[in-house]
C-alpha cells in the first residue's frame, strides 16, 4: 500500500511541477508584454534660439527627392529593327542603329538638355503568345545595351541610368502594335 502512496505522490508531484513552470512562463511572458507596451513620459525640451549680433542666420534649403516621380516622358521609337536584335548575340551595329534612333527620338522631344534618372524599356508583344513575349523582352534588354552604347558616347540624357529588368508590354496603341516599337517610360532628375 505505501508503495502505491508514493507513485501517487511521485505523480503528483512531476504534474505540480509541469503547471508551476507553465504559469512561472505565463508571468514572465505578461510582465513582457507589460514592459514593452508602457513607456514613460518623456520632458519636452524648449530650446530657445541664441543668435549673436553681428551674424547671420542662413537656412538650410529643403531637400527635394533627387527623381521627380511624377514628371516622366514616354519615349516611343519606331521601324526597330527586331529580327536583328532578338538573335542570340546582336551586332554592335544593330545595337547603334538602336541607340542613335532613341538619340535622335530624345532630341525630337527637346530632352536632350534633361538627365534621365529612371529609364524603363519595355518591347511590344503583338498577341501573349510565349514567342512574342520572349522577343519582346530581348528587344527590351538591347535597348539597354544601347543605353550603355550612349552612355560611352558620352550622351547626358542617359549618363545616370541604370539598367532595369527587360520588359514587356501587351499595352499597345494603333501606332505601336508589334515588335517593330520599343516603349522608354523615363523619369527625369529633378533641375
Amino acid at each position: 500500500m505505501s508503495r502505491r502512496i508514493r507513485e501517487d505522490f511521485r505523480g503528483s508531484f512531476f504534474v505540480s511541477a509541469g503547471w508551476l513552470f507553465a504559469d512561472m512562463l505565463l508571468v514572465l511572458a505578461m510582465l513582457f508584454l507589460a514592459s514593452s507596451t508602457i513607456s514613460s513620459p518623456r520632458a519636452s525640451v524648449t530650446r530657445t534660439p541664441t543668435v549673436k549680433v553681428g551674424t547671420s542666420v542662413t537656412p538650410k534649403p529643403t531637400v527635394k527627392p533627387p527623381v521627380d516621380l511624377l514628371h516622366k516622358q514616354l519615349i516611343v521609337i519606331h521601324n526597330v529593327n527586331y529580327a536583328a536584335l532578338v538573335i542570340d548575340n546582336p551586332s554592335k551595329n544593330d545595337i547603334a542603329d538602336l541607340a542613335t534612333q532613341i538619340k535622335n527620338q530624345v532630341i525630337q522631344q527637346h530632352l536632350q538638355n534633361s538627365r534621365a534618372g529612371l529609364a524603363i524599356a519595355y518591347g511590344v508583344a503583338a498577341d501573349n503568345s510565349n514567342d512574342q513575349i520572349d522577343k519582346a523582352s530581348s528587344i527590351s534588354a538591347e535597348v539597354y545595351n544601347a543605353l550603355d552604347v550612349l552612355r560611352g558616347q558620352g550622351f547626358l540624357f542617359f549618363r545616370d541610368t541604370l539598367p532595369y529588368e527587360p520588359l514587356f508590354t501587351l499595352n499597345h496603341t494603333s501606332d505601336c502594335n508589334d515588335l517593330s516599337c520599343v516603349k522608354i517610360v523615363v523619369f527625369l532628375f529633378t533641375q
